[in-house]
């Protein structure tokens, strides 16, 4: 061979090298910027795809050792996030954990019933938004268990709104 055609047989080898399809830059990258089964636990550690988090396990916040991409938070925080509309009542209603009641006692006075069976931690927000509760009271049963040591809390404030959360601590309700 002359040295015209080494460096021409040299040069297509680069190429051919480095013209990969589908590879990209993979073909040229040093194999020392992969880890190996030998490095051990280079390679052990390295993330997979069995480590991020489901959809389905974003959403319920149950899992605190998975990885979530940004898509996985996002959906995290839109599922937990989210909190149920205001229930406007006017009447006499019973309560499901986690309700969000609206009070309006412009009409008349009106009982609300609490859960029966409350567990700890369940919650009901209340807020007076219309009406004078010094004139129609709003009543609030325990149904069974007692809130601030009380069977009942009569809300007969002239203020309006009045905002409240009830909070059951597994013994009783307790005005949050």
């Amino acid at each position: 061979m002359t040295a015209l055609s080494q460096i021409l047989s040299s040069r297509r080898a680069v190429v051919d090298a480095a013209d990969v399809s589908g590879l990209g830059t993979a073909a040229t990258t040093a194999t020392t910027d992969y880890a190996t089964a030998a490095q051990g636990a280079t390679a052990d550690t390295a993330y997979q795809s069995s480590d991020l988090a489901s959809q389905a396990q974003a959403e319920t916040g149950t899992n605190n050792t998975t990885l979530m991409t940004p898509l996985r938070t996002a959906e995290a925080i839109a599922a937990l996030a989210s909190s149920p509309s205001w229930l406007l009542k006017s009447t006499a209603y019973t309560a499901s954990p986690g309700d969000r009641i609206a009070a309006d006692v412009s009409g008349s006075a009106w009982t609300l019933t609490l859960p029966a069976s409350p567990v700890a931690g369940d919650f009901i927000d209340l807020a007076v938004i219309d009406g004078d509760a010094s004139v129609n009271n709003l009543t609030i049963s325990g149904n069974g268990n007692n809130i601030q040591g009380d069977t009942t809390l009569v809300m007969d404030l002239s203020l309006s709104p009045v905002d409240v959360s009830l909070i059951y601590n597994n013994t009783e309700w307790r005005i949050a």
